[in-house]
């Protein structure tokens, strides 16, 4: 993994990808408007989604950053 990571968001997801463009990782989410469709299918909304892939990707560039810090 290269630092920086990059936070893109695609249709239904956020793609967090390394500085040479490998995915890391992909959050999906339910992009409905009313909200209905994602309550009857347990989604995420699209600010869930976001807040979890930069969290994500910060601690991702966290533990890169400071390899003998201890994870949880």
């Amino acid at each position: 993994m290269r630092l920086p990571l990059k936070i893109k968001r695609h249709d239904e997801s956020f793609i967090v990808s390394d500085a040479g463009g490998v995915t890391i990782l992909a959050v999906y989410f339910d992009a409905a408007e009313d909200g209905s469709r994602r309550a009857i299918r347990n989604r995420l909304g699209p600010d869930e989604a976001q807040d979890i892939a930069r969290r994500c990707a910060r601690f991702l560039t966290d533990a890169a950053t400071e390899p003998n810090k201890e994870t949880p």
